[in-house]
């Protein structure tokens, strides 16, 4: 038992010092790929708060939100890993094949939030129902939230 709270402690413990690694950073301070990719899609004036943490050595993960309530998480290499804004993204951001999908199934259905991992793609509509696709954006499953 006493294993247990040691370890559930040491978790617990961890879980803060990752959280507490997010640090502001100016837009001219990201790599320089990441900057082009942001500048490709939108304005300084756009981006209201720039964050970064370190996930792995070499990794970090880099926290946008702009002033519409977009809020954007990037890898250090400009990959897309989410997007989200609860009165719709930019559907810029979504493949075509996955944005034909939500057309032709859920025509009135915005699309509110876009994953992407290793795993696959997520998708989550304004009408509480979430699309999961495989990582080339074939269709595989539909699940309530």
């Amino acid at each position: 038992m006493k294993k247990i709270s040691l370890l559930a402690l040491i978790v617990a413990m961890s879980m803060g010092v990752f959280a507490a690694n997010k640090q502001p950073v100016a837009l001219t301070a990201m790599p320089q790929v990441l900057q082009d990719t942001i500048a490709a899609h939108f304005t300084p004036d756009q981006v209201l708060i720039v964050t970064f943490e370190k996930v792995m050595p070499k990794h970090y993960v880099y926290e946008f939100r702009l002033v519409d309530g977009t809020k954007l998480k990037y890898t250090n290499k400009a990959r897309l890993i989410k997007i989200e804004n609860e009165k719709g993204i930019d559907l810029a951001f979504v493949p075509s094949g996955i944005k034909k999908y939500v057309a032709e199934t859920f025509p009135n259905a915005i699309i509110t939030e876009y994953k992407r991992s290793t795993m696959g793609q997520r998708i989550e509509l304004n009408i509480d129902v979430e699309l999961v696709f495989d990582r080339s954006g074939r269709f595989l499953r539909i699940t309530d939230f």
